[in-house]
């Protein structure tokens, strides 16, 4: 609390059927103010940009294509 809050993570996409998959890691780095309050603010911050991430490859993952990770 008072410093950061931090989202490390190892994800993937893959079809449900055929053999297209992407791994990928990434990391959020929030800062945030006092209180566990805004630690958890800035934990929330850090997975909607995670989830913006997965997002953006899903789709194309999905479609057969083979994106790189953000």
């Amino acid at each position: 609390p008072g410093d950061y809050a931090l989202v490390d993570a190892a994800w993937s996409v893959r079809q449900l059927q055929g053999d297209a998959m992407l791994a990928c890691t990434s990391q959020f780095r929030e800062p945030v103010g006092a209180g566990y309050d805004a630690l958890v603010e800035g934990h929330q911050r850090a997975l909607a940009r995670l989830a913006g991430e997965i997002a953006q490859v899903a789709g194309p993952v999905a479609a057969g294509q083979s994106p790189a990770c953000p």
